[in-house]
């Protein structure tokens, strides 16, 4: 996993947190609806109580030129998804960015949306697995309170390459 806690500051008040070449073991493909998920963090630690609600859309390109849609979300979770993943197979190559409003705000539940890619790096399904485009949003419903972070992890195995950077974003 990989946190990223305490850069929130009133300099900013809105950030981008970009996820770019991030590699998964061949662990990560254990099953379906693998992902990379996420949570919140308040005072240095991760809100796991099951207060996210969560949706994505993905749109799929396979490797044998099919095309398809699809959705994924949750109610009551206790983390969101920021890449899903149906298929199994090998190794995986991600990237992401994920735009967060206000972090530091005590007025309102923080809503948070994304932009994914990825693909599917060695194709052991006869030309079914492929690139994936997904775009999602959560909102953590649990408080008010102000975000000090997030973690991100993985549904099962590891992290084994790429990099998650967070940026402030200027008025």
């Amino acid at each position: 996993s990989v946190s990223l806690d305490g850069h929130f500051s009133s300099t900013y008040k809105n950030y981008q947190i970009v996820g770019t070449g991030l590699i998964f073991s061949d662990s990560y493909f254990s099953g379906a609806s693998q992902g990379l998920k996420a949570r919140v963090r308040q005072s240095n630690a991760d809100k796991t109580d099951g207060q996210y609600i969560w949706t994505i859309n993905r749109s799929i390109a396979y490797f044998n030129g099919n095309l398809n849609d699809g959705n994924d979300g949750a109610y009551n979770s206790d983390h969101f998804k920021i890449i899903g993943r149906n298929n199994s197979g090998n190794q995986f190559t991600g990237n992401f960015y994920m735009n967060v409003y206000d972090p530091l705000g005590t007025s309102y539940r923080k809503a948070i949306n994304w932009q994914t890619s990825s693909i599917e790096t060695v194709d052991n399904n006869a030309g079914n697995l492929g690139f994936f485009s997904e775009n999602g949003s959560t909102v953590y419903r649990g408080n008010t309170t102000a975000l000090s972070g997030f973690t991100f992890f993985p549904a099962s195995g590891n992290l084994t390459g790429g990099t998650i950077t967070i940026y402030g974003l200027k008025q």
